[in-house]
């Protein structure tokens, strides 16, 4: 997990970082697309089942690290669900 978080910090400066935020609506997309169990997700992830339950409906903040940690699970690249924030 550590070498997805250095790819992440050598791609991205944290001003880049600050002004991505998480799709969860399409994360969870892909995962239902794919028929992917949240289970399995969680046992390669190491989270926990109920807070990866949580993060897919955007009841709880993901983590960079978890989310690289999903990413490798699902084995996509670590930009394949990240968006741009919404200026306020």
């Amino acid at each position: 997990m550590w070498n997805i978080l250095q790819l992440i910090h050598k791609t991205w400066n944290c001003e880049v970082i600050k002004n991505m935020v998480l799709d969860f609506m399409e994360l969870k997309k892909y995962i239902e697309e794919k028929g992917i169990k949240q289970k399995i997700i969680a046992e390669k992830s190491g989270i926990p089942e109920v807070q990866l339950c949580l993060i897919l409906q955007g009841k709880r903040k993901c983590e960079v690290g978890e989310y690289a940690s999903i990413c490798k699970a699902l084995g996509v690249k670590v930009n394949r669900f990240i968006k741009p924030r919404l200026p306020e």
